[in-house]
């Protein structure tokens, strides 16, 4: 769980950031409806500790491992935002390694 401290300073945040004004209310009751309908989110502690940069990072491996592949078959490949689109009807084999 959220140390008290920790939270402190994430609902003060919250309230200084003047392009989405959110009261220390509506800070509690989002983490406490997204806790509550997903209950593995606390179980695991999945939020305030930087799981997310790792899952990112995770990601960005992904996409670069999808480019070599792509480059090595010369199969054109546009890196657009969470997607790698390719042609609909190309079938694709699993990338050795992975």
């Amino acid at each position: 769980m959220l140390s008290a401290v920790a939270l402190g300073k994430l609902m003060k945040d919250a309230n200084l950031d003047k392009r989405s004004p959110m009261g220390t209310d509506d800070f509690k009751s989002i983490l406490s409806s997204i806790e509550s309908n997903y209950p593995w989110v606390a179980r695991h502690k999945l939020f305030f500790n930087d799981v997310g940069t790792r899952m990112q990072f995770l990601e960005g491996e992904i996409a670069l491992k999808m480019m070599q592949w792509a480059t090595e078959e010369q199969i054109p490949l546009l890196a657009v935002h969470d997607a790698l689109p390719l042609e609909t009807l190309m079938v694709l084999t699993p990338i050795q390694g992975c």
